[in-house]
């Protein structure tokens, strides 16, 4: 389960990539690509955070070691809130209002591709680090999780396909 994880950490990055090369153009380009990159990335996020918080931060959480299970804590409560903060970026950008104000929009896209793509980053030096070390007995202690992660996503699509579905 964690090379899976690894794995959609490379696809976020390889997404994250392809919005950057969108955001430098001066001028919007055709909103539907923006759109496609933007659903691809939320659901993917959402999607992997929900398996993430019960297949690698509980069980470190978890460890009988203080300072694992202290660095745990302290990158899911820096998830939380970067979710929250992600989700609050979402939907205060529908796709129409990306267009109108492009130039805001790029700067604060940008900046919280550069927070994600860091996120990344850290996190596979710093919890998988450890997951994968351990990882023959990483996997017996896997527990359900209490929080919905995805449901967020759903609203954050509303907003993302607004005014460009097809009826």
């Amino acid at each position: 389960m964690l090379d899976k994880l690894l794995g959609e950490h490379r696809k976020m990055l390889e997404i994250s990539a392809q919005i950057r090369q969108y955001l430098r153009h001066p001028v919007a380009p055709e909103a539907e690509i923006l759109i496609d990159l933007r659903w691809q990335l939320t659901s993917l996020i959402f999607g992997h955070v929900a398996v993430e918080d019960r297949f690698l931060y509980l069980p470190l959480e978890q460890d009988s070691r203080p300072d694992v299970a202290a660095l745990a804590r302290s990158f899911k409560a820096e998830l939380e809130l970067l979710v929250s903060k992600y989700e609050e970026h979402v939907i205060s950008w529908p796709t129409e209002a990306t267009r109108i104000r492009w130039d805001e929009y790029r700067l604060t896209a940008l900046g919280l591709l550069d927070i994600l793509d860091d996120r990344l980053a850290r996190e596979e030096a710093e919890l998988y680090s450890i997951a994968m070390t351990e990882a023959d007995r990483f996997a017996e202690r896997v527990q359900p999780v209490e929080r919905n992660w995805i449901a967020p996503a759903w609203g954050m699509r509303e907003q993302i396909f607004k005014g460009y579905e097809d009826d």
